[in-house]
């Protein structure tokens, strides 16, 4: 197993189907350490474990800007920071612009922690 720490922000708009996103209405930020096998299941863990999302993967971005692998990732809410999947009804009413829902735009970075030997202290 190794071990990962996760680094995350998440910014919150609201959401109109017709309008896109928005006003901001909320951000909040962490770090995430878990032991797993692989960056894929340690990012699985993440979703699962801290922001309580589904993922897939398929629709997830990497952005590498100066060597940095930062992925992004939205999910839309209700106003009670539930996931809303296609098939409920207030996903039917916010393609009909009768509701307004809330995305989470998150962004992430994955570090693997690796021991280090320490030689000297001074």
């Amino acid at each position: 197993m190794k071990q990962f720490k996760i680094k995350y922000d998440v910014e919150v708009y609201e959401d109109s189907y017709s309008q896109g996103e928005l006003n901001h209405v909320n951000y909040y930020n962490g770090v995430f350490e878990v032991n797993s096998n692989s960056v894929k299941e340690a990012v699985k863990e993440f979703f699962d474990n801290e922001l309580y999302f589904d993922i897939n993967f398929d629709y997830m971005e990497l952005i590498q800007d100066d060597n940095l692998n930062r992925f992004t990732y939205s999910v839309l809410c209700d106003n009670d920071n539930q996931e809303v999947t296609q098939d409920e009804d207030i996903y039917k009413q916010w393609l009909n612009d009768e509701v307004l829902l809330y995305s989470n735009q998150i962004s992430f970075n994955v570090y693997e922690v690796v021991e280090t030997e320490i030689k000297e202290i001074k």
